[in-house]
């Protein structure tokens, strides 16, 4: 594979985890500030929980991703196992 082919999965992952990341943190502020106009969600705080979570695993992909796999690292490393 091309290192441009490799920077670019690489920066299609990370948008892709930063998107979901966004999507979870604005559902955690529309909870936050307009909850009593949301009527399906009577445990709110369980939702907001399972937002949360959401968050926490998309903040530790981008996380794991910077640290193993930066786009100056070559994969010619990998391929010398």
């Amino acid at each position: 594979m091309s290192k441009s082919m490799r920077n670019e999965m690489i920066d299609a992952v990370r948008m892709n985890c930063e998107g979901n990341l966004q999507t979870h943190k604005t559902n955690i502020e529309l909870y936050l500030n307009k909850s009593i106009g949301i009527g399906e969600h009577s445990d709110i705080i369980q939702t907001i929980i399972k937002e949360l979570e959401q968050v926490a695993k998309y903040e530790e992909l981008i996380q794991t991703l910077n640290k193993h796999f930066s786009k100056e690292t070559t994969h010619e490393l990998y391929e010398n196992k």
